[in-house]
């Protein structure tokens, strides 16, 4: 009944169903930590990467949830994207850049309905103009 999402507590497995069927994470931390650092880094970003307390911080948790709490510290990202882990846009906030690696919108020019606005922004408004022009006239004058 599960398939018909007739069920009581939800569906069962949400978020593996957006998963890719091509993508897994991997299990095992690299043998040789000193060849998964790159070499074109500099000692500092070489330090990031190499944590005496985790080996080596590549950003991925390798099912450990010890080691994810490190990396979170450490503020390392994932070298692999949404689009790579999934099929479709999780939550909401990934929806609204989600579609711009679609290979159907690459001549984006072609197509013009998708095609964003142009925005002509003020550098500064009426209001500030007016206040810098006072403040530059009259010392006493504060806004």
């Amino acid at each position: 009944m599960q398939f018909f999402g007739l069920t009581k507590y939800g569906y069962d497995r949400p978020i593996f169903d957006y998963a890719h069927p091509c993508y897994e994470e991997p299990s095992e931390r690299p043998k040789n930590i000193f060849q998964s650092v790159n070499k074109n880094l500099t000692l500092l970003e070489k330090m990031r990467e190499l944590d005496p307390y985790i080996r080596n911080a590549d950003g991925f948790a390798y099912k450990s949830i010890n080691i994810m709490k490190a990396m979170k510290r450490k503020k390392m990202l994932k070298p692999v994207g949404p689009h790579d882990m999934y099929i479709r846009p999780i939550t909401e906030s990934q929806v609204y850049g989600w579609w711009m690696t679609d290979p159907l919108l690459e001549n984006i020019e072609k197509i013009g309905w998708i095609q964003p606005k142009k925005k002509y922004p003020y550098v500064t408004s009426e209001m500030s103009k007016y206040a810098e022009a006072m403040q530059r006239n009259k010392s006493i004058w504060v806004l």
